[in-house]
């Protein structure tokens, strides 16, 4: 696979590594990132997180399971727009592509250190906090018609 932990962040970007992982190619955002991973096992999915967004079906956080996705939509100039996706490993963990004030690349992050609470035992299907003065809302979904397809991605 090429994209990997450490691989660096750039916007709008598809490649990792090259074949033996010796070479670093151009980098990959968040979106990409997922695309990337559901191509590996046959599945072709939107290239863009809010393209992915409107094809994936809303789950409650409770329902997550390895390989479904969590989505932050923003409130921004009166619309909300999906902004950022993050792949979900489980146990409340999370492949995470961004670039911010503390850290830029792909890595591995819990609910509690990016939205401060553990989202796996919630039963509902959106959360909502302010960050930076904007309203952001955290919803999860499923690209599986049921939780046993493919073992979601953990076959």
């Amino acid at each position: 696979f090429p994209v990997t932990i450490g691989t660096t962040y750039v916007w709008g970007g598809r490649s990792g590594h090259d074949k033996d992982n010796s070479a670093l190619l151009s980098g990959c955002d968040c979106s990409a990132f997922i695309n990337l991973v559901y191509r590996t096992i046959g599945l072709v999915v939107p290239r863009n997180s809010v393209s992915q967004h409107e094809r994936a079906q809303q789950i409650p956080f409770n329902a997550l399971q390895p390989g479904d996705m969590i989505f932050f939509s923003y409130y921004e100039k009166c619309i909300t727009r999906v902004r950022h996706v993050m792949l979900y490993l489980g146990n409340d963990y999370f492949i995470d592509v961004t670039a911010n004030d503390e850290r830029s690349g792909v890595f591995v992050t819990s609910s509690e250190d990016k939205i401060g609470c553990k989202i796996s035992d919630l039963e509902v299907l959106a959360i909502s906090y302010e960050k930076d003065g904007k309203t952001v809302t955290v919803t999860a979904g499923t690209f599986f018609d049921d939780a046993c397809t493919l073992g979601r991605l953990g076959a």
